[in-house]
């Protein structure tokens, strides 16, 4: 399946250490063996699985994301997850040695992109606090405004839209219905700021039309 689903243009495929015990990753793996330089490939990790909400203990917190990432890794047969992204709000206590450990999975190369599947904004605004959230990807309750019903989308990104350069003529492209590949997904992955809110607003309209 995944083999015809990449016969027919699709080159991004999203998995979680969580879906089946890590089946799931290990069938992704499995599957874009020889492949893998042709996909971008996305995972999640539970921040809090192991830990307890009245029993704060940071260290623990760091340690359960990079030590998933690891097993993720070797799940998927790579070497780098192009995005890995939280698959729960961490509790308060560990919202901080999590973001530290997303960081450091960037920094050794482990992880190109991180963020959060959430609908949560006050969430997303607790984590920014603690470092980039990169990418934010809506939660299935959200499925009556992404099917296009009549149902004003949440705020997720508080600012005003602002983009220029590589990001604008991404964006640009795309509402123009230009076809979009890894070299313009990553150009959004690098939008900050105020491009963000740029980023959200064309996704908006899109899902309007």
């Amino acid at each position: 399946l995944i083999h015809r689903a990449q016969d027919l243009g699709v080159n991004v495929i999203d998995s979680a250490e969580g879906y089946g015990a890590g089946h799931s990753e290990t069938l992704v793996g499995t599957a874009l063996r020889g492949r893998r330089e042709q996909w971008i490939v996305a995972t999640k990790v539970q921040p809090n699985q192991g830990l307890e909400r009245a029993r704060p203990d940071p260290a623990a917190a760091r340690r359960r994301v990079l030590e998933a990432c690891e097993h993720s890794l070797r799940r998927l047969q790579t070497d780098r997850i192009d995005l890995y992204q939280l698959h729960a709000i961490p509790y308060d206590w560990a919202a901080g040695p999590v973001m530290d450990a997303l960081a450091t999975l960037k920094a050794q190369g482990k992880v190109r992109f991180y963020g959060i599947s959430t609908n949560d904004q006050a969430a997303v605004l607790r984590l920014r606090q603690f470092g980039p959230v990169e990418v934010l990807q809506i939660g299935p309750r959200s499925t009556q405004w992404y099917s296009g019903a009549n149902v004003t989308p949440p705020l997720l990104v508080p600012a005003p839209g602002k983009a220029g350069g590589a990001v604008r003529e991404v964006l640009d492209g795309v509402m123009l219905g230009q076809q979009v590949g890894l070299d313009e997904i990553v150009t959004l992955f690098s939008a900050r700021g105020p491009e963000v809110a740029a980023v959200a607003e064309v996704a908006d309209d899109l899902r309007r039309a």
